[in-house]
């Protein structure tokens, strides 16, 4: 990173410039280093870049940890999907392998994804089994759970439609 006493005007404003690029950005919502890494690169060259990154840790701006964690448990809430989904999604973020681990440690598959097929099955209950089979397959398997665990959700779920008839 740049110091301070090494720059000239120009560059002062420059980091100025980026530093509160940055701040709006991840005021905004919070995000990964390598999503403020790319957002910064439109603008700016690379020890600007690393100054402001630092800056942003130093102030606890940027945390990979937290913004991972964050991250699934909005996904889990609000776009469920499945573990290996929302993995894919972290590593696309440029997350760390550990946090990724960390973040993701407690989510249950097989419930989240009965709860997302409870809450499916409102619209689909009218169809006869097959297409509801069909439709509730392709729809848990878009949102990344597998054969095996959407196929389960989707049977135990039709059984509590049949029973409440």
């Amino acid at each position: 990173p740049l110091r301070l006493w090494q720059m000239n005007l120009k560059d002062k404003n420059t980091l100025d410039k980026a530093q509160s690029v940055a701040m709006k950005f991840i005021n905004y919502r919070l995000r990964s280093e390598q999503e403020l890494r790319v957002r910064l690169l439109k603008d700016f060259d690379e020890p600007i870049i690393k100054s402001t990154i630092s800056k942003m840790y130093e102030l606890k701006f940027l945390d990979d940890t937290r913004f991972a964690k964050s991250f699934t448990e909005s996904r889990i809430n609000s776009k469920p999907k499945s573990m290996s989904y929302i993995k894919k999604e972290l590593s696309k973020k440029g997350i760390s392998k550990e946090n990724i681990d960390l973040a993701t440690k407690n989510i249950d598959d097989h419930k989240t994804c009965h709860e997302l097929a409870a809450k499916k099955s409102k619209s689909l209950s009218q169809l006869p089994w097959v297409k509801f089979q069909q439709k509730m397959l392709g729809y848990l398997i878009r949102r990344g759970f597998n054969y095996s665990i959407a196929n389960s959700a989707t049977k135990k779920v039709w059984e509590e439609i049949q029973s409440d008839f």
